[in-house]
């Protein structure tokens, strides 16, 4: 495959697709990724957008057989409402991976779709001031810690035992990074870093101390205390106004009913029905 790619690229008519001067067309899915890997070569820098998650995922799974490990997808949910419901774990971590290693690693071709294009993304610098490393022997108050995890977008959880998660019992703080396969024991004595320790969630035994570890965001819906300022005060809503004056005596809500009419309905609806009034009567002790 490299030799193909090799040869493409001295076509005058890839040269030309990667200096973006023409554009093709009516393309077979194959034919689209060995275009778009040959002009890999000549402009690294490429992000592919999808009308739907179904085509990205076929797109890059035909990219991989060329580029491998070069080609990275940015999915989504392209429903709010299943997103609200029933987000996909495995979708928020690759989130997180691509947006991480886009910032370590400038080549590479990444294809998304357009739910995914459309969503609000933080800062890179923002991102990258909220990936925190840890080391042993670091002093630092642990419920700071704790809540500085939890703005990253991690879980609060009683036990750890799925990524994106961190539960917090006495000096102990147990977190599952997004970037890493296992979870991560930290444990305290006062306010200094005592031990990290990479544990199984099912025995809860410790597998490898750890002289550090780096922890990046749980999640790409990262805001500042500014940006949370401007939402809760563009969110809030004005109290309802307060009745000043009320009757000194009960207020009694009473729903009699009476035949509608409904002689110009059709037939099948042409039934009388109890329609509620709302009556209000005012009985003085």
């Amino acid at each position: 495959m490299k030799a193909i790619l090799d040869r493409l690229k001295n076509e005058a008519l890839i040269r030309d697709f990667s200096q973006r001067k023409v554009t093709f067309s009516h393309l077979s899915l194959m034919q689209e990724a060995l275009l778009v890997a040959s002009s890999f070569k000549f402009y690294p820098q490429n992000v592919i957008i999808k009308s739907n998650l179904y085509q990205a995922q076929h797109l890059v799974e035909k990219l991989q057989l060329w580029l491998g490990d070069d080609v990275l997808l940015y999915a989504a949910e392209e429903s709010l409402r299943v997103e609200a419901i029933a987000a996909s774990p495995e979708l928020n971590v690759g989130r997180i991976d691509v947006l991480s290693r886009v910032q370590k690693e400038a080549f590479k071709v990444v294809v998304t779709h357009v739910g995914a294009f459309l969503r609000y993304l933080p800062p890179a610098q923002q991102f990258q001031n909220l990936t925190i490393n840890i080391k042993l022997n670091q002093v630092i108050q642990p419920m700071l810690l704790f809540e500085q995890f939890r703005q990253m977008g991690y879980t609060e959880t009683n036990r750890v035992d799925q990524p994106c998660t961190v539960a917090h019992r006495g000096g102990i703080i147990d977190i599952f990074p997004v970037n890493s396969e296992i979870p991560i024991r930290l444990e305290f004595f006062d306010n200094e870093i005592e031990s990290i320790r990479s544990f199984d969630l099912s025995t809860q035994h410790s597998i490898e101390a750890l002289e550090s570890i780096t922890v990046q965001p749980a999640s790409d819906l990262l805001f500042t205390q500014e940006e949370i300022s401007f939402l809760e005060t563009k969110m809030s809503f004005p109290e309802p106004p307060v009745m000043r004056s009320l009757p000194p005596y009960p207020v009694i809500i009473s729903l009699p009913s009476r035949p509608l009419r409904m002689s110009s309905l059709p037939p099948p609806l042409n039934r009388s029905a109890p329609e509620p009034v709302v009556k209000l009567y005012c009985s003085k002790p």
